[in-house]
């Protein structure tokens, strides 16, 4: 399991508390987010002490091109959300062809918005074509600015946008459109399927009781659930293991 620690950041629970509130009203954003992240990874891009985007600056990515996107704003009865190739294709031509990311930058306020990176103070001039991505919770702080390797990142969006445009010719037949720039490597392919989710219980019991396969409604019930979880998965590797002794 990765993971980041930060010191002396006091927005971070912050910054958490509104990343959960965006992917409770966009629905597209996890799923895309899953989609670049592993994109992203499998190009060694995604760590931001290598130079390439970090979680939260793609996030925030993520979600500015959502606010910002054509559909939200031409016909809003006909929102797009729930069309996942439009909207991936579209991040990769905005993030990878069209942003002038020399000269603007991005920002979620407002509803999305981009901005002039000199009058903001976020134009470095011996890195110009570095991304600037405001933070939503501080307008100061351009969590893209350590990224120094945005060429790379925006020549592989870039790429995939032309590729997945390229698949789709009449000429072009069998696999997958996402196969092109999403690879089925070993990671991948091994990745066990996440555990079917417990059932929450509506009968006569009191909150707080809890049995295999239930959950009470409660604001404790996540830890209790998980601990279900690994009672579960520990049985199971105890059964494996037994198996294996007697073969």
């Amino acid at each position: 399991l990765q993971f980041d620690i930060s010191f002396d950041v006091a927005n971070g629970p912050a910054a958490a508390d509104w990343v959960v509130a965006q992917m409770s009203s966009l629905v597209a954003l996890k799923p895309l987010a899953l989609v670049i992240k592993v994109f992203l990874q499998q190009r060694e891009l995604n760590e931001v002490y290598t130079g390439g985007i970090g979680s939260y600056a793609l996030l925030t990515m993520i979600i500015a091109h959502l606010f910002l996107h054509p559909s939200r704003h031409t016909n809003p009865a006909q929102k797009v959300d729930d069309n996942l190739g439009v909207l991936l294709l579209d991040f990769l031509e905005l993030y990878g062809r069209k942003l002038n990311n020399e000269l603007v930058g991005v920002s979620t306020q407002e509803g999305g918005r981009f901005f002039l990176k000199k009058p903001r103070g976020l134009f470095n001039a011996e890195r110009p074509f570095l991304f600037a991505i405001e933070d939503p919770q501080d307008p100061n702080n351009d969590i893209a600015r350590s990224s120094y390797n945005s060429p790379r990142v925006r020549s592989a969006f870039d790429y995939a946008y032309q590729t997945i445009m390229a698949a789709q010719a009449p000429t072009v037949q069998g696999g997958s459109l996402l196969e092109t720039m999403v690879r089925l490597d070993e990671v991948l392919c091994n990745r066990p399927c996440p555990s079917p989710p417990l059932i929450l219980s509506t009968g006569d019991r009191e909150a707080g009781e809890l049995e295999e396969g239930e959950a009470a409604a409660t604001p404790k019930s996540d830890a209790a659930k998980r601990r279900q979880l690994r009672k579960k998965e520990r049985k199971k590797e105890k059964k494996k293991a037994k198996g294996s002794e007697k073969g």
